[in-house]
C-alpha cells in the first residue's frame, strides 16, 4: 500500500500494507489515537485504497477515477459520519442508516466504505445496532471506527475489529 502522504506510525503502516497488498482488507478497523495522530488522514487514505482499481501493491494509485473522486470527497461509495466528540453524541439513528447502507452494493468501486469519526461517542444502543454488520458484514463493506479512547466500546465490538493504535507524530514531522 502506498503511504506517501502519511508520516509516522511505521508499525501500523506495515500491518496495513501486508493486509491490503495481500488482498485481506480488514472489514472492520478501529483506529485509536490522540488528536493529531492522523486518524482521519489514515482513514481517508484507506478509503481511497479500498475504492482504487489499481493492482495490489499500488493502492491507492492517485490516478484512477476512484482515487480522484475519493480525494475530492465525492466518491459515492465512501461515507463519513461523526459524533461531535461529546459523550454519547453518535446516535443510533445515524448508525442504523449506516448499517442499512452497508448492505447496498457499491455504486462504482469494489468496496463500500463507512468512516465513523468520533466513534467513542456512540451510545450502547448505537454500538449494538452496528454489531451485526461488524459480525457478518457483506464481502464488500469496510467499516473504519476512529476513536481517541476505545474504553467505551462494547467488548463484542472490540473483539471483531482489527485494532491499530496510532502514536502522535513528533513535532519535527
Amino acid at each position: 500500500m502506498n503511504f506517501e502522504s502519511f508520516a509516522g506510525n511505521p508499525e501500523a503502516k506495515a500491518q496495513l500494507s501486508a493486509a491490503v497488498d495481500g488482498g485481506h482488507f480488514p472489514h472492520a478497523l478501529l483506529l485509536e489515537g490522540p488528536a493529531g495522530s492522523g486518524k482521519r488522514m489514515l482513514a481517508a487514505l484507506l478509503a481511497k485504497a479500498a475504492v482504487c482499481v489499481a493492482p495490489a501493491g499500488e493502492k491507492p494509485c492517485g490516478a484512477c477515477s476512484g482515487c480522484l473522486k475519493a480525494a475530492a470527497g465525492a466518491h459515492p461509495d465512501i461515507r463519513t459520519e461523526g459524533g461531535d466528540g461529546a459523550a454519547r453524541s453518535f446516535h443510533i439513528d445515524t448508525v442504523r442508516e449506516l448499517r442499512d447502507s452497508a448492505y447496498v452494493l457499491p455504486n462504482e468501486a469494489p468496496r463500500r466504505v463507512m468512516i465513523l469519526a468520533g466513534a467513542q461517542g456512540m451510545t450502547e444502543q448505537a454500538q449494538n445496532a452496528l454489531l451485526k454488520t461488524i459480525e457478518e458484514p457483506p464481502a464488500y463493506a469496510v467499516i473504519l471506527l476512529l476513536t481517541t479512547n476505545p474504553d467505551g466500546f462494547l467488548p463484542t465490538i472490540l473483539s471483531r475489529c482489527v485494532q491499530l493504535k496510532l502514536k502522535p507524530l513528533p513535532d519535527s514531522m
